[in-house]
């Protein structure tokens, strides 16, 4: 007879090998119910980390734009001339390019595909999302004035950084992620000092 280690008394086998009588061999329901709970619980953590959402998509479309009207702003005081923000809804682009006096410089897109036009500024939104979303990409709904809420395809920033006397209330540029209903995220430009807020 071979003797059989203690280890294996665990399992229903005794020290000859034989089954111990009313001792089961296997999992529990507990127990497998257990190993579930815990890679569900695993799966609710890695899953959504592992591939963008329309969330984190719509907010990066919506950082980009804002740090591109920062920009034109930015520009503007800078070099004390005006730079405007066109917008294209039907193409879902916008550009940023220099609308006033003097050789002040175009800013250049740091997206910009390698070998990509340097002497404009044009983005086309979500177009960096898209890839890692599997074809999802944030549009942009509207530009329109806040309180009267008509509508504005361009808005210029003055030397002082301020989009008035053509805008005298505060521009919103309304971002979705998706069909109707679903989450949108708001620009907002303050005409009195051109800041610009995600709201």
């Amino acid at each position: 007879m071979i003797a059989i280690p203690d280890r294996y008394a665990t399992i229903g086998v005794d020290r000859s090998g034989d089954r111990i009588p009313g001792r089961r061999s296997g999992f529990t329901l507990v127990e497998l119910m257990l190993v579930v709970a815990v890679l569900a619980l695993m799966a609710s953590v890695v899953i959504p980390a592992a591939a963008p959402d329309r969330y984190s998509a719509l907010a990066a479309s919506a950082n980009s734009l804002a740090a591109d009207l920062r920009l034109a702003r930015s520009y503007a005081i800078n070099y004390a001339t005006e730079y405007a923000v066109e917008f294209d809804l039907q193409r879902q682009r916008y550009t940023v390019l220099h609308v006033g006096d003097g050789d002040a410089p175009v800013p250049q897109n740091p997206l910009l595909p390698s070998g990509g036009e340097t002497t404009t500024y044009i983005v086309d939104v979500g177009r960096n999302q898209r890839a890692l979303t599997g074809g999802f990409t944030p549009r942009i709904v509207s530009v329109s004035t806040a309180q009267r809420g008509a509508a504005v395809t361009r808005v210029v920033f003055h030397k002082t950084g301020t989009t008035a006397p053509e805008l005298i209330e505060d521009t919103l540029i309304t971002l979705a992620a998706g069909a109707e209903g679903a989450p949108r995220r708001i620009v907002r430009i303050s005409w009195l000092t051109g800041h610009v807020v995600i709201e």
